[in-house]
């Protein structure tokens, strides 16, 4: 009966080493140069203009899960 545990354990034991699960957050940090707040220009109010650059240069950070198996690897955007 030992034995048969044993084996059961080992045998589980290598089949979840084939299925891995991996959480990341990212966090985007965008700097304009000038060629590229040249596309802001367009926008005449100034504060819609300032909001817009920060709202981008700051976007919130996203969670993902990466799941791999042996056959596939899946991506999942977590929610908040």
């Amino acid at each position: 009966m030992k034995k048969l545990i044993a084996l059961i354990i080992l045998i589980s034991s290598y089949t979840n080493a084939q299925f891995y699960e991996v959480e990341y957050e990212t966090q985007i940090k965008v700097k304009y140069n000038e060629k590229g707040l040249d596309f802001y220009k367009e926008i005449s109010d100034p504060e819609v203009r300032k909001q817009n650059i920060d709202q981008n240069e700051n976007p919130p950070a996203l969670d993902f899960k990466f799941i791999f198996n042996n056959d596939e690897a899946n991506v999942i955007e977590l929610p908040k």
